[in-house]
């Protein structure tokens, strides 16, 4: 008996701990092409892993478009680039992927694509 608890408990923590993930990436290579303005651009995307409870009410991770907008516009620096805009967003909720289990901890995905303006500083620092 005290073996399933303790292994239940182990897989609980072990799914906390994964649960709540962030995952950013930057393309900065665009082989000399430009964007509709005419300027460089470059394109973060951010990926945020959680879980809800019972469908709808978020349990671990924060993936909301508030949070998933404010965390991914912190990780671009003032100092490497402006005129923001964002260009995709994407909720995935897997309560379908293995019922009743995921009806009670429903595994969540958002992504957000950012398209920024790189400073003349940035631009040149990227890789060709």
């Amino acid at each position: 008996m005290l073996c399933h608890v303790t292994r239940g408990l182990s897989l609980a923590c072990a799914f906390a701990m994964l649960a709540s993930c962030t995952f950013h990436s930057t393309a900065k290579r665009w082989n000399g092409h430009v964007g509709a303005d005419g300027q460089p651009v470059f394109l973060q995307t951010s990926t945020f892993w959680g879980a809800n409870f019972c469908i709808g009410l978020p349990w671990i991770g924060n993936t909301t478009i508030d949070k998933m907008i404010d965390v991914a516009t912190a990780e671009i620096p003032v100092a490497e680039g402006g005129h923001l805009r964002v260009i995709e967003t994407e909720i995935y909720n897997g309560w379908y992927t293995l019922p009743p289990l995921t009806w009670l901890f429903t595994p969540m995905m958002t992504s957000v694509s950012i398209e920024y303006r790189p400073t003349e500083k940035a631009a040149a620092l990227a890789p060709r």
